[in-house]
């Protein structure tokens, strides 16, 4: 199944970013979370890493490698 992510997320970036949140939606829906659920979850995400958590250790939770780290910040 593939998702593709909704605009409200997507930032000014080309498409790497636009690929890494994709492929993190796709890793959610794996796992069980709704296309909105995993939309939610990035958002979170991308507040957490603001507030001064290391994105690498909130991918490592979804077992994600630090190349998707365009996606968070």
């Amino acid at each position: 199944m593939s998702f593709q992510p909704d605009q409200e997320i997507v930032f000014n970036a080309e498409g790497y970013c636009k690929s890494a949140i994709a492929t993190i939606i796709a890793v959610l829906a794996r796992e069980g979370y709704s296309k909105s659920e995993a939309i939610e979850w990035i958002k979170e995400a991308r507040q957490s890493v603001k507030e001064g958590t290391d994105p690498e250790e909130i991918l490592y939770e979804i077992g994600l490698e630090p190349d998707y780290i365009w996606a968070l910040i």
